[in-house]
């Protein structure tokens, strides 16, 4: 029965199991097939830290045309390793946020700090036009260091769309 299906969910609240079970009547009433998903209940024999069981729902409904009674299909499927693979992909995804912030911090600071001396340098009267022109290749070497950190910090903003255009 539709209780049964119901009661094999785990719900937030009693609201949220009465507004399943209204959807799928509704779901039979307007013949429009339906699918969700939900947080099934660990069997009793299994162990509680368990992996948690997810399923896919869809309920189709029928008219039998011969003895014109109207049946829902359910069909269920186990969803759990798609769920648990997004959740690794999120892990992985926040793993890589927090390494490019802290790789970017950890090169632009001494990048900063070398163009800067770079420039003060330059501006140095008593060195050779040699050095300068070194200091010159250092500056410019630095400053496309950085730029290529930002390229890489805007790519990767822009995978998760998080850019801001300025």
């Amino acid at each position: 029965t539709l209780d049964d299906l119901a009661d094999t969910c785990i719900f937030e609240s009693e609201l949220q199991r009465g507004s399943l079970l209204a959807r799928i009547k509704s779901t039979a009433l307007h013949d429009a097939p339906w699918e969700f998903e939900c947080k099934k209940r660990q069997p009793a024999d299994q162990q509680p830290e368990a992996q948690e069981l997810w399923h896919r729902v869809s309920i189709i409904p029928s008219m039998n045309p011969i003895t014109s009674k109207f049946s829902l299909i359910v069909q269920e499927y186990d969803i759990s390793s798609l769920k648990q693979t997004q959740r690794d992909l999120v892990a992985v995804q926040e793993a890589q946020d927090l390494f490019l912030a802290s790789i970017s911090h950890e090169l632009r600071s001494p990048l900063h700090g070398i163009i800067g001396l770079a420039s003060s340098l330059h501006g140095n009267q008593t060195l050779s036009a040699e050095a300068r022109k070194v200091l010159s290749v250092i500056q410019t070497s630095a400053q496309r260091l950085v730029a290529l950190v930002n390229d890489i910090l805007d790519s990767a903003s822009l995978m998760h769309a998080h850019f801001d255009l300025n």
